[in-house]
């Protein structure tokens, strides 16, 4: 039985990716009590020596996503060094490989697995407000703007996409790139 939640788990996360961007009015979800991130000026933030000083960079970034702090993590996720590794902390059930999910004992994947989901729809969550900062961006003329926005969820979407990441990681990932691929195409037209 416990066999078969993680066999199914990549269809039903793969089926829900299509809806991770948007929220029931096409605007991205963010989270409980946080501002909207219509008219945020991502450029404008001035603690981005802050986000980006901690290692791994991404956790501080969905920390501050975690605690409804909007324009820090957008800033974070758009300076984000997605070469850089690991992308993870090393206690985070995100830093694992697959093979590394897969030894655990079968109690251990089954708790690690709800924080699992939890961490990655966060990561979703932050990365559709940044692809809706940029599309508000392109629907303004601000081309540059756009394309930052887009470029760093390609960037972000490349880096999960990678080898030694989890494979609901990987799916994430592969899902971001496409995305905003097709972003990018729509502002080169």
């Amino acid at each position: 039985m416990k066999q078969d939640f993680f066999r199914a788990l990549p269809a039903v996360v793969a089926l829900s990716l299509g809806l991770a961007g948007c929220g029931p009015s096409g605007t991205p979800p963010v989270p409980p009590s946080a501002p909207a991130t219509s008219g945020v000026p991502v450029t404008s933030v001035t603690s981005t020596t802050a986000v980006n000083s901690a290692r791994p960079g991404l956790d501080r970034t969905l920390s501050a996503w975690q605690a409804a702090d909007v324009a820090v993590a957008m800033e974070g996720f758009l300076a984000a060094d997605w070469v850089a590794r690991p992308l993870f902390p090393s206690n985070s059930v995100l830093s694992l490989s697959e093979g590394q999910f897969q030894a655990l004992s079968a109690g251990d994947r089954e708790a690690r697995s709800g924080e699992m989901l939890r961490q990655v729809d966060g990561l979703k969550r932050l990365a559709a407000a940044v692809l809706q900062t940029g599309r508000e961006a392109a629907a303004r003329g601000e081309t540059a703007q756009a394309r930052k926005c887009f470029t760093a969820v390609q960037q972000c979407g490349t880096a999960l996409d990678h080898p030694e990441s989890l494979k609901l990681v990987q799916m994430v990932g592969s899902s971001l790139r496409k995305v905003a691929d097709a972003e990018l195409a729509r502002l080169a037209k």
